[in-house]
């Protein structure tokens, strides 16, 4: 029996970033989602059941600190690991204190983007 491939959930205002993330994923096995939109993120992750959510910081209008809060409330989602990825830099008890589980700046490495990933599915 083979194993369930692993389901990613991207978040990120940058089309251009999303798109690259899904090929990054795809090529390494991965299913990935990608959404543009912080404030579809609560539904989609709970209709979705990720393995993991890569979360933005700096989403239009919104923070995804507050997401990632609010994701961490909902029985639904409360599980799954997030990764939250930034272009600015955000100190571990930052991280931390809205429950995810890391933290990886932007330009990320492709490399590291998968190693940390790894990680936490």
């Amino acid at each position: 029996m083979s194993a369930r491939v692993k389901r990613v959930l991207a978040v990120d205002d940058d089309p251009y970033i999303l798109e690259a993330i899904k090929i990054i994923l795809e090529t390494n096995g991965y299913q990935a989602t990608t959404i543009r939109n912080g404030s579809k993120t609560l539904k989609l992750a709970q209709d979705l059941q990720p393995d993991l959510i890569l979360l933005d910081i700096l989403l239009m209008g919104q923070d995804g600190r507050d997401i990632c809060r609010r994701l961490k409330a909902l029985p639904k989602t409360s599980q799954i690991p997030v990764i939250l990825v930034s272009a600015i830099t955000v100190g571990a008890s930052n991280f931390h204190s809205c429950g995810a589980v890391d933290y990886i700046e932007k330009p990320f490495d492709l490399h590291h983007l998968l190693t940390r990933i790894a990680v936490f599915v």
